[in-house]
């Protein structure tokens, strides 16, 4: 099959979508005309023409276009003016490439891309720089404004971009990254949480592909509270970088040093997960069961989410229920009992105020009919103001601008019909036979505890109303 090339001539700054063929883009005033050739040198004299070669007429939209129908894999080109105006070779293109012309001798580059300000800086400025010694304008680059939030850079240069760096004109700045025609950067990051099985008195993780963590032996990681797996410290580690640079392909954990005492073996790299697995000389298989634990808050309920599947269905020390929320009114939380989960699914664990509780864990589980508990068992989650309700004294209540700590679970203010200052639980348990929450303020007369004494005056705890069990607040 022939592969198609497509010169196209740009006559505005508009984004250009590059098609599976390589494609040549040049900003103009007017159309100039092309003369090609392939190495050899092979002239290809466009629909017959000789020397200037062909004025292109055709046009899409803004675009003067032409195709090529050779067989070749690079295409060498000049642009001229017709009236002795050129450029010079414009040789070896394989790719996609955007060039500016003036219409006489001069021609070069053009750069242009893309930017999510989630650095929070108060000013931005992006800057290229290519092969040699070219770049835009001396650093910081230049500074650039918003449109929707997005900060866009073009810039004619004399020089192929290959990398670009924004930064806030002030110190701070991205990494090195390589430049893409049109390409949006964006921070992203990502999280990586280690079981330390060899109970290392601390805990490296080292990428042995870009972006590192660093020279061996990485980047130290952080210990996770109130949190252990098999009875041993859990480690976690979130790393910034940008979409425009290729995720780690691999990494190993390590206590500092080297050896097969000292480090796991080389494991494949996947973001968000919990790494369950022992030190070279002992472990070459992550671990699949075993026991994690959870501990319960002053009112006996916490939020939990696990990176492995959780195992209810035996009965469990200080623990009375597992829950998921099925559904969401405008004032409640409707709670549903399970036996098991798979990883990741966020949960209302019920039992003995502040009681620490190992909850066996295996290697799959069936998932709940619904669920409307998000999870935190992957990486902390950043909400805004109102964005997310998390479990508080027992009610769901919406929380203001901040992180959302690792394995917990809240739930999305989007999935509520009205945002409410508090959602009440109601569990649809027969085990547990507690249907309602209440604050002690709205209780009427009406109330019994559980030896069958009626209470005027209920304080928090539970009592029979209507024949229903209900938790009052």
């Amino acid at each position: 099959m022939k592969k198609l090339i497509t010169l196209l001539l740009v006559l505005t700054g508009m984004v250009c979508t590059a098609s599976a063929a390589i494609t040549i883009y040049v900003k103009a005033d007017t159309a100039p005309y092309v003369w090609a050739w392939v190495d050899g040198p092979v002239n290809l004299e466009i629909e017959g023409a000789a020397w200037p070669g062909y004025q292109l007429t055709a046009k899409s939209g803004d675009y003067w276009t032409y195709t090529f129908a050779e067989d070749v894999t690079s295409v060498n080109f000049l642009l001229n003016n017709g009236n002795g105006g050129q450029t010079g070779d414009i040789t070896g293109v394989t790719e996609d490439t955007h060039y500016w012309y003036d219409g006489n001798n001069s021609f070069g580059w053009v750069a242009y891309a893309k930017f999510i300000n989630n650095e929070g800086w108060n000013k931005v400025c992006g800057y290229v720089y290519g092969d040699g010694d070219g770049n835009n304008s001396g650093w910081p680059g230049d500074e650039i404004t918003a449109t929707d939030g997005v900060y866009t850079f073009e810039k004619n240069v004399d020089f192929k971009p290959t990398t670009i760096i924004w930064n806030n004109g002030s110190g701070n700045q991205t990494v090195n990254l390589t430049y893409t025609y049109g390409y949006q950067y964006e921070l992203n990051s990502y999280t990586v949480n280690y079981v330390n099985k060899s109970d290392w008195s601390s805990v490296y993780a080292y990428t042995f592909s870009a972006p590192r963590l660093g020279e061996w032996s990485g980047t130290a990681m952080n210990k996770v509270d109130a949190l252990q797996i098999d009875g041993h410290d859990v480690y976690s580690l979130t790393s910034r970088w940008y979409n425009a640079e290729e995720q780690p392909t691999n990494i190993i954990f390590n206590n500092g040093y080297s050896g097969n005492d000292n480090q796991t073996i080389d494991l494949t790299f996947t973001n968000g997960k919990t790494y369950n697995i022992g030190k070279k000389s002992s472990d070459t298989e992550e671990t699949t069961t075993g026991t994690i634990n959870a501990t319960l808050s002053s009112t006996g309920m916490s939020t939990f989410s696990s990176p492995f599947a959780l195992d209810f269905s035996n009965a469990i020390t200080g623990l009375d229920g597992a829950y998921v929320v099925s559904s969401l009114s405008a004032s409640s939380a409707t709670l549903t009992s399970v036996e098991e989960v798979p990883a990741n699914t966020g949960l209302i664990l019920k039992g003995t105020t502040n009681a620490s509780i190992s909850i066996p864990y295996k290697a799959s589980a069936a998932a709940p009919a619904a669920n409307k508990l998000s999870a935190t068992s992957a990486a902390p989650v950043t909400v805004a103001d109102n964005e997310a309700y998390i479990l508080y004294d027992g009610e769901f209540h919406p929380t203001n601008a901040g992180e959302i700590p690792m394995f917990k679970a809240y739930l999305k203010a989007s999935d509520v019909p009205t945002l409410a200052r508090s959602l009440s639980l109601v569990f649809d348990d027969e085990s547990t036979g507690i249907n309602e929450v209440k604050s002690a303020a709205s209780v009427a007369e009406g109330y019994y505890n559980l030896a069958g004494q009626r209470i005027a005056q209920p304080t928090k705890g539970l009592y029979i109303v209507n024949g229903k069990k209900v938790i009052v607040k």
